[in-house]
Formats: C-alpha cells, structure tokens, sequence
C-alpha cells in the first residue's frame, strides 16, 4: 500500500469519525468508539480495504451487540426504565449504514484506479477540455457507411433564411445529424463498455457479485466510466466522404422562372431571339472566350455531330436534346462533405470562387419538374473557376429520395424530387468527377467562412 493510497485513505477514515492504523505487514485497523461501542476492522495485506470494511458492515457488525451496549450504557441495571429496545434497533442499522458508506468511499480510489488502467489498456487516450485520463472510441460504421447521403446532407446545407424561425448552423445540423443516424448506437456501444469492464473487475476480483454493496461499487465504476469515457461520432468519417452535389448557378436566371437558357433550344426558338445577357449560357460562354455574338450564331445553326466536341458545338446540342423548359445551368462535383458545407458558406457570404476542371460535367436541367438535356453536356476548353456570388445553390444529389421542407417549416420525407441520378437512372459516381482545382477566399473572410462549417 503506498504512502499516498495510506494518507489519503486515513484522510477518508477521519472524515467518518474513525481511526486508521497500519502496521509494518500492511495489516490496516479501522477503529471506532461511538456511543459507548467499541468495534475494530482488521484489513490483510492485499485485501481491499473497501471490501473489508464492506465485510464488517454486512456479515460482522452485531446490531442486536451494539443496541444492547447502547442501552447498557444509557439506562444501566434499571430495568424498569429501559423502554424498547427498538429505537436502539434503529440506531444500530444507521450505524451500519455509516460503515457502509465509508466503505464506498473507501472503495472509489481503488475502483478508478482499476477503471483507469483498464481504459489505459483497452482504449485510445485523447487529450480533453475534462483534464487528463479521457479515453475514446467510436462507433461501428458499416462498410460503405462512411458518407452522409444526400439526403441526409440536405438539412444540414439548407439555408437558415429561407426557414423560417430556423437559426440552426450548419455545424450545429451536422452534429444533430450525427446523433440522430448514430446515437442509439452510441449509447449501446457505452452500455456494453460499461459491462466489460464490470464483468472484468469481477473476473479480478476487485468487486464480487450478488451484494448490495457490489452494486453500488458497479455504480462508482460507472460514473468513472461516464466521466472518462466517450463514444465519439463519425465525424472524421463524415466529413472527408463523398458528396455529390450540383452547383446551380444564377447570372440572373431564377428571376425568369429559369427560362432564360432553354428559350433558345430549337424547338422552342423558331424567330432566333438574342439571347438574353442574364441568361447563365452566356456567362458560361463568356468565361469560356467567348461573346454574346458567337453564342447566338452556334445557337441558330443545325447540329453538327463532329463540331459537338468543340465548347459552342456542345452548347447548341444540349440545348437541342433539353426537354425541359425551366433549365438551369448545373455543373456536378464529387468532393468532400467538408469542401460541400466550405463552398455553401461562401455562397452565403457571397465571397470567393470554385475553379472546377475543364472534364467538369454540367448541362441544363430542370430540378423543380424533371427533364434537362437527356444526358448530353458541355464541352468545355478551359478550366471554369466560379465565384461563390453567382451560385444559387449547392444541391445534394438525394438519387430521388430526401427530406424536404413543408409549408408549416418542418423536414418531412417526400420522393418527389427531380435529380439527375434519379431522372436519368444514373449511380452519381457516373456524372459527379472530383474535378475541385480549388476554393479561393478572400484573406479578410477566411475566419468568418470557418466560423460557418465544422
């Protein structure tokens, strides 16, 4: 027994009214005088102390000795005087009670001692803002589980100000989204880390099992546990998987009812009308080296199978193959949740811009009610860098299913949804390319963009 597990367990014994002794073998006394009852609690070397003094308490401690010695000392041989000897009865098993609960906390040092160096021995230690001797793990992940879905995703990147009464940060969904996918699993995974290490510390002895006492000891083993232990969340996981989104973007377009690109499919243009300068094509053309001019002329001639490998080629087929009529312009990318939740902050804050690779695929297509360019896209002959102030929105590709927003402001499930995966019958692997050059952001709002994501 060390010099400080003596100290302090001399101090724990003061506390209670008693004195403590141990001799030159490591043979502890516990000793108490109270109301005229003397008794002396012997602990051997290498027997718990707390175990010991639970033993006393539980299989020595004599009530029917201690009332009568009560009443001895009180009343003497007056026997006319003694009243019941039930009241000493009661004091006797408060007595018993006091022993009992000296031993639990006779017990706790020696319990989270053992809690400590079985945690240290099973679990990974992590620094925490508790203190020192925290311990972690996580939760069991499926293979293939280790992306959010896009529906899951699109909470958690569905704009505040346009919820009404929402002010939920993105950081505080994805969290909320975590332990609503995860938490039951969590709690499991605590619960059956809590069972180990009882049923270890049984196997050791250091508890034994059937008493009350044994229970309370489970007890001060499970609060430790609470305190130094945690299940954590995928979060790592979630935030470096996979998200397919879409990247719609609005020169000025959502103003027309998102017509200002399909007006000019063939079908659809028999007078060649100029095209609109807010229509997202013409931005799209402008970024690629060319002008309005160009746009219209490519626009206005038939199809020509060898010149749709050239960008203005490949514009004037989609827009002869769009069946939709409210079109936007999208382009898809495979990227990281963590680069998802970056680029929908910069839209919000409306700073930076996206550079995307020139084998980037995006067409027209209509996500309110289905259809766009039947699977044809863009040619493109530069790399497209896209500021975040022309995005409309960062859409998560949900394969036809996700959560959506009612009018009364609640999430509830609903499938009709129009994504291109779900529309053309697509895996998002075939149209969503890890083509991310890049994010800029201005110096003076890098922190206020971390300050939006995870």
């Amino acid at each position: 027994m060390s010099t400080q597990n003596i100290e302090r367990l001399t101090e724990l014994a003061a506390d209670k009214g008693y004195e403590m002794t141990v001799t030159a073998n490591e043979e502890a006394n516990f000793c108490k005088t109270t109301n005229e009852f003397s008794f002396k609690v012997k602990v051997r070397p290498n027997e718990s102390i707390a175990s010991a003094v639970r033993q006393f308490a539980e299989e020595e401690f004599n009530i029917d000795a201690y009332a009568k010695a009560r009443m001895q000392a009180k009343f003497g041989n007056d026997i006319s005087a003694v009243p019941s000897i039930t009241a000493f009865v009661g004091e006797a098993l408060s007595v018993k009670e006091d022993i009992i609960a000296l031993a639990d906390e006779l017990a706790a040092p020696e319990l989270e001692a053992y809690a400590a160096k079985w945690l240290s021995d099973n679990y990974h230690y992590i620094e925490s803002p508790k203190g020192s001797g925290h311990y972690q793990t996580g939760v069991y992940i499926a293979q293939g589980d280790e992306s959010l879905h896009g529906m899951q995703i699109t909470p958690i990147l569905y704009e505040d100000k346009d919820a009404p009464g929402s002010t939920t940060s993105m950081p505080a969904k994805f969290w909320g989204a975590l332990e609503d996918i995860w938490g039951e699993s969590r709690i499991l995974e605590l619960d059956e880390t809590a069972n180990r290490l009882i049923s270890a510390a049984e196997k050791d002895g250091v508890i034994s099992d059937g008493s009350d006492g044994s229970q309370r000891m489970k007890d001060i083993l499970w609060d430790y546990l609470m305190e130094h232990f945690d299940v954590g969340l995928p979060s790592e996981f979630c935030l470096k998987g996979d998200a397919y989104v879409a990247i719609l973007i609005d020169t000025g377009d959502a103003n027309c009812d998102w017509t200002l690109n399909t007006c000019h499919a063939p079908h659809r243009d028999d007078d060649g009308d100029d095209w609109d300068e807010r229509a997202g094509l013409v931005w799209l053309a402008h970024q690629q080296g060319y002008d309005t001019a160009s746009l219209e002329i490519a626009t206005r001639a038939d199809v020509d199978e060898e010149d749709t490998e050239t960008f203005l080629g490949s514009v004037n087929n989609v827009l002869y193959n769009c069946s939709a009529s409210c079109g936007a312009l999208a382009f898809y990318v495979r990227m990281s949740f963590a680069q998802a939740m970056q680029l929908e902050a910069m839209r919000r804050l409306g700073v930076g811009s996206i550079t995307l690779s020139k084998d980037t695929k995006a067409d027209i297509f209509d996500f309110w009610n289905s259809g766009g360019s039947c699977g044809e896209t863009f040619v493109f002959e530069k790399d497209v860098v896209i500021p975040a102030n022309i995005i409309y929105s960062v859409r998560p590709d949900t394969q036809g299913y996700r959560e959506r927003q009612s009018r009364d402001g609640k999430w509830e499930f609903g499938c009709d949804v129009y994504d291109p995966s779900s529309v053309y019958g697509e895996y998002p692997t075939e149209r969503y390319k890890e083509t991310v050059l890049g994010m800029e952001i201005p110096e003076d709002m890098k922190e206020k963009v971390l300050e939006m994501v995870v």
